[in-house]
């Protein structure tokens, strides 16, 4: 196989293109931990509902949407949420992102106190996510890649 530098490839591959979808807002109820699995110590925000509004798509988030959260033996949080839009003209759309959180030991207990702001980045083929979890609603700033 040829050995390719970052230097030779075409601009479309050096750089990622995103543009902004929507702003949403999130109403989380508190955390239902489950308790230790082989998979983590598992816990789970229940979605009331919300918003999100953006230049192309804006509507309501349906009561309904989970946020399934797997703490891992190294600190990080696995996330695994699944909501239900319904836009202003009255399309369904069901959006799903999966997403890890993570930091070194002395940030995530910062984190867990609350002295600084969450802001975990979560990636997908198609968008980019950036959310502040310090608040109810929570707050997603969602970029298409």
């Amino acid at each position: 196989m040829p050995e390719t530098r970052f230097e030779d490839l075409p601009e479309v591959l050096k750089n990622v293109r995103t543009r902004p979808l929507f702003v949403m807002h999130l109403k989380v109820r508190p955390l239902v931990v489950v308790g230790a699995t082989p998979g983590g110590n598992r816990r789970i925000g229940l979605v009331p509902g919300g918003s999100f509004e953006g230049e192309r798509l804006s509507g309501q988030v349906i009561d309904g949407g989970s946020d399934w959260q797997a703490v891992r033996t190294d600190g990080s949080t696995a996330l695994d949420v699944r909501l239900v839009l319904k836009t202003n003209d009255d399309a369904m759309i069901a959006m799903t992102y999966r997403g890890i959180r993570h930091g070194t030991a002395e940030v995530l207990a910062r984190l867990n106190r609350g002295e600084i702001p969450r802001f975990v980045w979560k990636a997908s083929l198609h968008r980019l996510c950036v959310l502040d979890t310090r608040q109810t609603p929570v707050v997603s700033n969602v970029h298409l890649i």
